[in-house]
């Protein structure tokens, strides 16, 4: 009986540190583990932040789909705006004032336009303050606050930015095509009528 060796129970922590050669199996994977923790969080984060970002991947599509729409159109009419200010100012320079109601029609025409466009995209200009500026409050609060995981926070911080820069081109635009439309009437405002002939005046 005392020349029977004892089987060592599996759960042994010599039998579980100890591989085939004789090398600590189990303290090297533990330390290869430790060692791929800080990517195997960043998958975890990166998994987890793509999973919450899908449900907003819709909103923020037709949001920035909607910015781009808005971007365009704005771009064209303030380039109608350029044309007009520059015909006005060859008028004026030529001193052949003939074509000065052409020019206020056409002008009145963009304007129209620049109020459809008002009424097609202020609910989003609306929406994205509406929105936005609890967002980067409640975001703000979170981050230093602490109260929010990392996954959260990415989330936020990428939602806030997207918000913020759709503000900031809705105001930049808004300011540029006020600008733009008031152009036309500066150099009209410089106009002598009084000098002009009464067929001119009369139109």
């Amino acid at each position: 009986m005392n020349d029977i060796t004892r089987i060592k129970p599996l759960h042994d922590p010599s039998v579980q540190s100890t591989g085939m050669d004789g090398t600590k199996t189990d303290i090297e994977e533990e330390r290869a583990s430790d060692a791929f923790k800080p990517l195997i969080r960043f998958l975890e984060i990166f998994g987890s932040y793509s999973q919450r970002q899908k449900r907003g991947i819709l909103h923020n599509g037709i949001a920035i789909s909607n910015t781009v729409l808005l971007l365009l159109n704005t771009s064209l009419l303030k380039q109608e705006f350029k044309n007009v200010t520059r015909r006005i100012r060859d008028i004026i320079n030529v001193q052949q004032l003939d074509d000065l109601e052409s020019l206020r029609l056409q002008h009145e025409c963009i304007v129209e336009l620049v109020k459809v466009g008002n009424l097609m995209f202020r609910h989003i200009g609306g929406m994205t303050y509406v929105y936005g500026i609890p967002m980067i409050c409640l975001t703000l609060y979170g981050a230093t606050m602490r109260s929010l995981d990392t996954v959260d926070i990415c989330a936020l911080v990428g939602v806030m930015m997207v918000v913020v820069i759709v503000m900031f081109i809705i105001t930049f635009m808004g300011a540029y095509m006020c600008q733009a439309a008031h152009e036309p009437l500066d150099d009209l405002y410089q106009i002598n009528m009084s000098k002009q002939s009464p067929q001119i005046i009369s139109q």
